[in-house]
């Protein structure tokens, strides 16, 4: 059993000695695992510079943007200006509008009321001539019907003249037809019978006479044919030549009386003409007059039109000068308020840097008192009670001075708006608009001056109890205060314009204007409140705003006081009189501590209301 356990123990001795030894992969692993954490820790160094680099960038164009904001607010100064001269401008063409629309009303209604009287006379003058034109139009009517009822008779005459003839014609034609089928049979019966004549007088001339007869009878025969034939074609022409002359006859007689009828129809129809003529040219003439009438009407129509639109335009453009002068208002209190903040601040901030030149005198004699009093105990005590007597005077003095600044604007707090502040109702005059706004600038001001009076106590204080009797420091030299300068509320342009007027012309207006004026006007106030209380909002964020970047810059004017530490040794040497130092400054300390809660409070329900905004 012994040596089992012998060899148990050579065994783990043996084993002891070969754990801490490192494999090469292990080595290499550990070696790339640094390597990683090198090249990470470098990324993580460049990232770092690459964002100092941006944050410079970026301050850089913070203060570009300030320096773009002054711009800005001098270059909205400018077209405020400008602005106001192009009131002043419109103001004096809507005059010139005004008058050059009452000349304008006059000289239409006089046009108007020449008009009408030109429009009676005409009316009278056609309605007597369109009387005369009925009675011309009666009588043409009644000449109508007897020149249709001649018309037809003459065309019944044509007709019965046509017919006539047709049948002469055909009476004619079957006469020649007759005659001539008549004719063939004489012929015929003629031939034959001079045939068998001559065939008779043939054979009995053959036996009795001579060839020289024949030819003599022969001759004798023909000419007596030739001399009937003469004789019955005369009879017949001569016939014909009556019937022809008739006929000619009943043609002239019908021809004088359709001439005749065609005279009298022509006659009439030319004074149809004439009076159809001068009828159109009075028509052409109404309808002239109709059309100038109607021109005139138009164009006075859109004269009316224009006057009206011309009224519109200069409501409106008196609606936004008054929405241009509350902008004016606001802007000009802001800047009121904005100078009377600084002029506090900067006394605040002077009287602050007085009292802390004071503190630090009282500490440096009282540092030097120490060295005195450590060979005497007497002046030691002595010491501390002025030391503690000139800060709690310090003090005394800062408390009545934030006394004496916030009881002097506890009397503006009676009345904040008046009169004619709006723009709807003229203002008694301008000096008492002006003590408004500079009690409301001042009422407004008092207590956030009170507020940052307090932070400024407390800081003052927690220096003084940081300090703790070090020997020696320097000051920033104070500030030089700026002269306050409150710029006068300008007189409003609307409310001028109407305070120049009469009573009587004013109560003429009212009269004149119409219901739909006072709907817009309704409308329009409706619409300037909205706008003034976006203002409002809008002025309220950015007070907030800047009293928050005051504050801070103030926070950073009270930590600009630099301190100078002296060596070791003297700080070592000091070190006893600390216990004093920290009672005084205690007690200062739980005062600004006091003080601060305040103002942490406002603070925080500030940035609570401009969250939802």
């Amino acid at each position: 059993m012994p040596p089992k356990k012998e060899k148990g123990k050579k065994q783990k001795q043996e084993e002891a000695p070969t754990a801490p030894t490192v494999t090469e992969t292990e080595k290499t692993f550990f070696e790339l695992e640094i390597a990683d954490c090198n090249r990470k820790v470098a990324r993580l160094r460049a990232s770092i510079e690459e964002y100092e680099i941006r944050n410079e960038e970026l301050q850089k164009a913070y203060d570009k943007l300030d320096e773009d904001r002054a711009d800005i607010i001098a270059y909205l100064k400018k077209v405020l200006n400008t602005k106001n001269e192009e009131n002043v401008e419109l103001k004096e063409k809507v005059k010139g509008l005004e008058e050059i629309r009452e000349i304008e009303t006059a000289n239409f209604k006089k046009t108007v009321s020449e008009l009408e009287r030109n429009f009676t006379v005409m009316k009278e003058q056609l309605t007597s001539e369109n009387k005369l034109l009925a009675g011309k139009l009666n009588t043409l009517e009644e000449f109508r019907c007897i020149r249709d009822e001649l018309m037809r008779k003459y065309e019944k005459q044509e007709q019965d003249f046509k017919d006539q003839e047709m049948k002469y014609k055909r009476i004619i034609y079957d006469a020649e037809k007759k005659f001539v089928i008549g004719k063939d049979k004489l012929k015929k019966e003629m031939e034959g019978r001079l045939l068998q004549l001559a065939q008779d007088f043939q054979d009995a001339t053959e036996l009795r006479v001579a060839a020289s007869t024949h030819r003599v009878i022969r001759e004798n025969i023909a000419i007596n044919n030739e001399l009937d034939n003469i004789l019955s074609a005369q009879s017949k022409l001569t016939d014909l030549n009556e019937k022809f002359r008739e006929s000619e006859r009943n043609a002239r007689i019908s021809m004088e009386l359709a001439e005749e009828e065609r005279d009298k129809a022509i006659n009439r129809s030319i004074v149809q003409k004439k009076v159809i003529d001068q009828l159109t040219a009075a028509f052409q003439n109404i309808n002239k007059e109709k059309a100038l009438f109607e021109k005139r009407n138009y164009d006075f129509e859109t004269l009316q039109v224009k006057i009206q639109k011309l009224t519109k335009e200069n409501e409106n453009q008196l609606l936004q000068i008054r929405i241009l002068e509350q902008n004016l208002h606001a802007k000009m209190t802001d800047e009121n308020k904005s100078i009377v903040e600084t002029s506090k601040v900067n006394k605040e901030n002077a009287k602050l840097k007085k009292i802390l030149k004071e503190a630090a005198t009282a500490i440096q004699a009282a540092l030097k008192l120490d060295e005195w009093a450590t060979t005497d105990k007497s002046r030691d005590i002595m010491n501390r009670e002025l030391l503690l007597s000139r800060l709690l005077s310090i003090i005394n003095q800062y408390r009545e001075l934030h006394k004496a600044d916030s009881t002097d604007t506890i009397a503006s707090l009676s009345k904040i708006y008046e009169e004619g502040d709006l723009g709807f109702v003229p203002k008694p005059s301008s000096k008492k608009s002006m003590g408004s706004t500079v009690a409301l600038t001042l009422s407004r001001e008092t207590l956030p001056a009170e507020k940052e009076s307090a932070v400024s106590i407390a800081e003052s204080t927690s220096t003084i109890g940081s300090v703790k009797t070090i020997p020696s420091m320097k000051l920033i030299p104070p500030s030089s205060v700026q002269d306050v300068t409150v710029k006068q509320s300008i007189a409003s342009f609307v409310t001028s314009s109407h305070s120049s007027e009469t009573p009587e012309s004013s109560e003429k207006e009212k009269e004149d204007e119409s219901d739909d004026i006072e709907a817009q006007l309704v409308k329009s106030k409706l619409e300037i409140q909205k706008s003034i209380m976006k203002d409002l909002a809008s002025q309220r964020r950015l007070s907030s705003r800047a009293r928050l970047s005051e504050e801070k810059q103030k926070a950073l004017m009270s930590k600009s006081v630099i301190f100078e530490e002296k060596d070791d040794e003297s700080v070592e040497g000091e070190g006893r009189q600390a216990g004093d130092s920290e009672a005084v400054t205690g007690e200062g300390e739980d005062s600004g501590q006091e003080e601060q809660t305040p103002d942490g409070d406002k603070d925080e329900e500030q940035h609570k209301e401009e969250e939802p905004k």
